[in-house]
């Protein structure tokens, strides 16, 4: 009937249908975008002394056939899809290793086992404040805060990295016009409450301002586009 909504996320709206074809619905087809209304930076990081900052890592990778390994939460994970990136950009030297999670891949980092990874700053800030872990670049359209010494992928050049972990709110395909307008002068007015703000912070997120069904529709056929062709293109798999 229209009224039955759920979230999207860069994971089931680009990195899973990408990976995995036989999916039961289209990211683009299946459903009405209404609204994004999250966003959150993700941070790449190694172990403390393999590299002083990201160029080093790149040129050092580049001079030698081990560049090292990389842990995610799993095959095709996001965090999966953006060490590719940077494996690709590298000439394909790092070892991917998967683990069940991103809890367990940053423990293992710390203790040594791995030497890079990519995740969301909420989670690997704390590693970094305590010196635990070293931020060599983070995708957000500028600098962070509480990391202004880390550039952004822009800035090193590699402007396909910037990949978020975005959210936003969607529909089934062909909501009527009248209910998605009351789901966007919803979401509008819940957006605009100061209250929101505080608590997206609190989870390391940016709540998105001015959003639209137009924009979002975009927005993920453009992202869907673009990594379903590189994720297929480097064979990578969720399985």
């Amino acid at each position: 009937d229209g009224y039955t909504i759920g979230v999207a996320s860069v994971s089931t709206h680009v990195v899973n249908p990408s990976c995995n074809p036989n999916l039961k619905y289209d990211p683009v087809k299946s459903f009405t975008p209404i609204d994004m209304v999250a966003d959150m930076p993700n941070i790449l990081v190694g172990r403390p002394g393999l590299a002083a900052d990201f160029n080093a890592f790149r040129d050092a990778a580049r001079k030698r056939g081990d560049a090292g390994n990389y842990g995610t939460p799993g095959n095709c994970s996001l965090g999966h899809v953006v060490l590719e990136h940077i494996n690709q950009e590298l000439g394909g030297h790092l070892v991917h290793v998967p683990y069940r999670g991103s809890a367990p891949a940053a423990t293992d980092l710390v203790a040594g086992t791995l030497d890079y990874m990519s995740d969301s700053v909420a989670l690997l800030k704390p590693y970094i404040d305590a010196g635990r872990m070293k931020p060599l670049a983070v995708a957000w359209p500028t600098r962070l805060p509480g990391l202004k010494d880390v550039p952004t992928y822009a800035e090193l050049g590699l402007p396909a990295l910037n990949i978020t972990i975005w959210y936003g709110i969607v529909g089934p395909a062909g909501m009527p016009r009248a209910i998605l307008d009351k789901y966007e002068a919803g979401v509008a007015q819940s957006m605009a409450d100061p209250a929101l703000q505080p608590r997206f912070e609190k989870m390391g997120m940016v709540a998105v301002q001015n959003s639209s069904p137009g924009r979002f529709g975009t927005f993920l056929g453009e992202r869907y586009r673009s990594e379903a062709e590189f994720i297929r293109g480097r064979k990578m798999s969720g399985n």
